[in-house]
């Protein structure tokens, strides 16, 4: 376990799994949050198996899967109109093609899972402004929070956002380096975990429409 500190890049995330995957493909790099830390973990697929098991064996397990996956039934249908409301107020403004992308990520984010089947993703915004100063646009920008303590593979997270894995800023404070402040809703447990300085991940990047390979 390495502490990172209170802020840290995709850049710098990057290469640390690039560093882990060449000790071993099959090691696994996470993200989670410790009181106001970022804190990275590398663990074997063995490791991890044996956190989801439960002391009175394999049926406890699958009746624990089962109501998971129930659960997950229901929420994805919600979490795919909340999407849809949150777009629905970008379509002026934004183009078409990053309204789409954004979807995707979205899609791929709130499905994520931490070790024991937990949301990975808190809450989540869209903001028309710029990343950076130095950004001559305005950009569609997309802010979400890693609920505190719940493990978040590094490689589900680039995969997830694609191309949008390119400048984003990861940190547990309010203010974001060159955006100022970001607030997005807490869940009840989120409230009750930050009243206690556990703090969620709050990640800000901005959306990137894939370019089109020529033929």
């Amino acid at each position: 376990m390495v502490d990172i500190g209170t802020m840290t890049s995709f850049g710098i995330l990057s290469s640390i799994l690039s560093t882990v995957t060449q000790f071993g493909r099959m090691l696994t790099t996470t993200i989670y949050s410790s009181s106001d830390a970022i804190e990275v973990t590398v663990t074997s697929p063995h490791a991890e198996q044996q956190t989801d098991l439960m002391p009175d064996g394999n049926a406890a397990s699958k009746r624990k899967k089962r109501s998971r996956e129930t659960e997950n039934d229901d929420t994805e249908d919600v979490d795919s109109d909340r999407i849809e409301d949150t777009l629905a107020k970008f379509k002026e403004g934004v183009s078409a093609d990053l309204l789409t992308e954004t979807r995707k990520i979205l899609s791929s984010l709130l499905v994520l899972r931490g070790p024991g089947g937990e949301r990975v993703v808190q809450s989540y915004g869209l903001f028309h402004r710029k990343l950076r100063p130095s950004d001559p646009d305005k950009r569609l920008l997309l802010a979400f929070s890693l609920n505190a303590g719940v493990a978040c593979r590094v490689a589900a997270l680039s995969k997830c956002l694609g191309e949008s894995w390119a400048d984003g800023v990861v940190t547990t404070q309010e203010e974001v380096d060159g955006i100022g402040k970001i607030s997005l809703p807490l869940t009840t447990e989120g409230s009750v975990s930050a009243e206690f300085g556990n703090m969620p991940i709050l990640i800000v990047t901005a959306i990137t429409v894939p370019t089109t390979p020529s033929s």
